[in-house]
């Protein structure tokens, strides 16, 4: 829990520089560690978190599921460099940062047995297929009931799994 809340201090302290997350800061429990929580059914093994902006929801499942290996990947330079920041002071163990466009991380081809995301679209998302392994899955936060064809939903996730 300590670690949780170390999290949310630096993130709020970030946010004031470079607007990491626009939830408002009574809302950022909320939003961030509630809302992430609901990925933790379905880390397992090696997971990237693709276009993670401030880790979530990847350095929250992290933190409550330490036995996983996490790849935090963001394209954007002041977002990844906030991520080691973290990652430095939580010393967080089995924690990558990947500061580079996911569709571009060809060295990783059926590499994780997950893939998160919570910012990205369910259209951009499934170009991440290729970065599973055999029965790996993609989980994504989405809102609402609408549910694509091959796709399961889990309250406010989306699931695919590669068969």
């Amino acid at each position: 829990m300590r670690k949780l809340i170390k999290y949310i201090e630096i993130l709020k302290e970030w946010n004031k520089k470079i607007n990491l997350v626009s939830f408002k800061e009574n809302k950022i429990w909320k939003e961030v560690v509630e809302e992430s929580k609901k990925f933790i059914p379905y880390a397992k093994g090696r997971v990237i978190d693709i276009g993670t902006g401030a880790g979530i929801p990847g350095i929250v499942v992290k933190i409550l599921k330490e036995d996983i290996e996490m790849y935090l990947c963001e394209s954007r330079r002041k977002k990844a460099f906030f991520l080691e920041e973290v990652v430095k002071e939580l010393k967080l163990k089995d924690v990558v940062v990947l500061n580079r466009n996911f569709l571009e991380l060809k060295e990783y081809e059926k590499f994780f047995d997950r893939v998160f995301s919570r910012g990205l679209g369910i259209d951009k998302v499934k170009k991440a297929k290729y970065l599973l392994v055999y029965n790996g899955k993609i989980v994504v936060y989405k809102k609402g009931d609408f549910t694509p064809s091959s796709w399961k939903r889990d309250g406010d996730l989306l699931i695919w799994e590669k068969l």
